[in-house]
């Protein structure tokens, strides 16, 4: 039910990570009818400060957001000190999602949702993608894509046996 998302960048949107992040969050948005608006995304930057003064920014908007989608689960934890420095609670006044995964994701309160990928399969595939051009230059490097696995707990608000809106397709 929310239609006021914020995003927080994991860095510049130049960067690749960070310019793919975006361009799902915008498709997400586009793909459930949520209008995009500009004000709503932040560059988060890398540490838990830098994400906490820019949640801090979007949450003095005067149509703050409800939730926010952190680029990593770092930013996501500095997203949860900003707003608990307002007097908001997780996940009631703002559900919070994150991205990676990490040890923090666990232990911190509420525990985090957040987006899994597998790191081990990511680190295979550019493995290979590296032997296979240092041995066969000639050919032209591939795009992979690997899914991540969204890992539901209770700083979204959605309980994890939820009925969730369908996920957009690679066409939607």
């Amino acid at each position: 039910g929310h239609t006021r998302i914020a995003m927080l960048l994991p860095g510049p949107a130049e960067i690749q990570f960070s310019a793919a992040r975006l361009t799902g969050y915008r498709r997400a948005l586009s793909v459930y009818g949520i209008p995009s608006d500009e004000s709503l995304v932040a560059d988060g930057g890398l540490l838990e400060d830098v994400a906490e003064a820019a949640m801090g920014r979007l949450l003095e908007l005067p149509n703050a957001p409800t939730a926010v989608f952190a680029g990593n689960d770092t930013q996501a934890i500095g997203a949860i000190r900003a707003a608990r420095k307002r007097g908001l609670a997780i996940p009631a006044d703002l559900a919070v999602i994150g991205f990676d995964d990490t040890a923090a994701a666990h232990q911190s309160v509420p525990p985090l949702t957040t987006m899994r990928y597998p790191d081990y399969r990511i680190a295979l595939e550019g493995a290979r993608m590296l032997i296979r051009t240092i041995l066969r230059p000639e050919i032209v490097p591939e795009s992979i894509v690997i899914p991540a696995e969204l890992v539901i707990r209770e700083s979204c608000g959605v309980r994890a046996t939820s009925r969730l809106l369908p996920a957009p397709t690679a066409a939607g």
